[in-house]
């Protein structure tokens, strides 16, 4: 009797242990990556990413390479697990998406050039945008040719003003 009952509690006991990881992951899991997507102008790329809720994110520069990372806080990364997506334009070579620990997704972002960069979320959907600028910013600024209108008004005279 106390042997069969040791056994069950045994059995019980390694069950729990097994799905404990399970159950944690998914609670701790609020958000998915629905799309990834990107283009480009000729002056900055565009990095759209878009999730099921609210985005809680932390970002950072890293440099020799230079590379832009975003955690995405209580996000998993769905169908773009363990992938990278070529952009091959002048300021982004490659986005890549991996799981960074159990509640956390990591977009890293492998930059070639770019004067700076600019990132703000949307909602409805919700959307992490970023922004990467690249343009020319040694182009010559021409000022514009003024011109200078005179009104004739009333008359030379205005007891309005």
């Amino acid at each position: 009797m106390f042997l069969r009952r040791f056994a069950i509690r045994l059995f019980v006991a390694a069950i729990l242990v097994l799905f404990l990881p399970l159950v944690s992951y998914s609670s701790s899991v609020k958000n998915n990556i629905r799309d990834i997507r990107f283009s480009s102008n000729g002056r900055f790329t565009r990095i759209v990413v878009e999730c099921d809720g609210k985005i809680d994110y932390k970002q950072n520069l890293l440099k020799f390479p230079d590379r832009l990372y975003f955690d995405l806080h209580y996000t998993a990364p769905a169908s773009f697990s363990n992938k990278s997506l070529a952009v091959n334009d002048s300021a982004v070579k490659a986005i890549r998406i991996s799981r960074y620990n159990h509640s956390t997704t990591r977009i890293v972002l492998r930059l070639l050039s770019y004067d700076d960069y600019n990132v703000y979320t949307l909602e409805k959907p919700d959307r992490l945008v970023i922004d990467i600028n690249y343009g020319n910013r040694n182009e010559k600024f021409v000022p514009r040719k003024r011109i200078i209108v005179v009104d004739a008004g009333h008359g030379g005279r205005d007891p309005g003003a």
